[in-house]
């Protein structure tokens, strides 16, 4: 999942996909959202993918991992 913003605060887009462990797409999903930053952009993009599973009635049934970028952990990690 992913989000993308130009400048800050600027209009933002989404998108990311739901894909079976060998590689094999489920569900893809982009769009644009409001204006905002690119952390709270990556956010909506995670949110936007975990209410996709949930609506499709995977949780409990499909194990998910979320991919992301690495920097945003460092950001939400209390120091």
């Amino acid at each position: 999942m992913d989000g993308s913003s130009r400048g800050c605060p600027r209009k933002t887009g989404i998108g990311g996909l739901l894909e079976y462990l060998n590689g094999c797409v489920l569900v893809l999903f982009s769009g644009p959202i409001c204006e905002g930053d690119a952390v709270n952009t990556e956010l909506w993009a995670i949110e936007n993918g975990l209410e996709i599973f949930a609506n499709f009635g995977w949780v409990g049934c499909k194990h998910l991992v979320i991919e992301s970028e690495p920097m945003l952990l460092h950001m939400w990690t209390p120091r």
